[in-house]
């Protein structure tokens, strides 16, 4: 059973929650690589969209579409995302692990961002991979593919969820809440996915 005040805390993590700043400087340089993978794998994807095509944008997060189909380096709305994540770990670090101890309640919050983002990563290396290769050679697919908008959110949620189920057991096994916030991040964002391509299919349907 979960407790606030008996957690399993890494010496690293014990390190890192003593320092607002440091957690803040390395939630930066995450977000932003992410930012930037993503504009990388985008560029990538225009020089194989001929073989395989994504319905819509390839960026799924709505808010972000209209700047990674710009492939726009520096994002307004990127930066104001990084601005209010700076407040919003500020004031949970001051609240949770200042102000009343509880160290694996503030985990919980940190491992919803940097969890998900591990798992944004993976999914990046793996995009790089593939259209890297096609690039090279396009020999590798006969024809062309074209993913519907639905397809990708759907994939996506599934993907997610499986990432969430396999955190959330990790979390119980060692009683960590920063594995435990990082699974509730991958089942909220699976089902925010999940209801876009509900959204999408519907939307698909009445075109018809």
């Amino acid at each position: 059973m979960f407790n606030p005040y008996i957690y399993a805390l890494s010496p690293f993590e014990f390190f890192l929650y003593q320092s607002p700043v440091l957690l803040l400087i390395l939630w930066t340089l995450v977000y932003i690589g992410d930012y930037a993978l993503t504009i990388i794998s985008a560029r990538l994807y225009r020089r194989i969209n001929h073989i395989i095509e994504y319905e819509g944008s390839y960026e799924l997060t709505p808010q972000f579409q209209e700047d990674i189909n710009a492939l726009r380096l520096i994002s307004p709305r990127f930066v104001w995302a990084v601005v209010l994540s700076w407040l919003i770990l500020s004031i949970s670090w001051l609240v949770f692990a200042f102000w009343f101890n509880l160290h694996g309640v503030f985990g919980m919050l940190y491992g919803v961002v940097m969890v998900r983002e591990g798992v944004i990563y993976l999914r990046h290396m793996r995009n790089l991979a593939l259209f890297r290769q096609l690039v090279k050679d396009e020999s590798a697919i006969e024809g062309k593919m074209l993913y519907k908008r639905w397809l990708i959110y759907r994939s996506s949620a599934g993907e997610l969820w499986n990432n969430g189920v396999l955190f959330l057991v990790l979390a119980v096994w060692v009683n960590s809440y920063f594995l435990l916030g990082g699974a509730i991040s991958l089942f909220l964002t699976g089902y925010q996915h999940w209801r876009l391509g509900k959204k999408s299919k519907e939307a698909g349907r009445q075109a018809v």
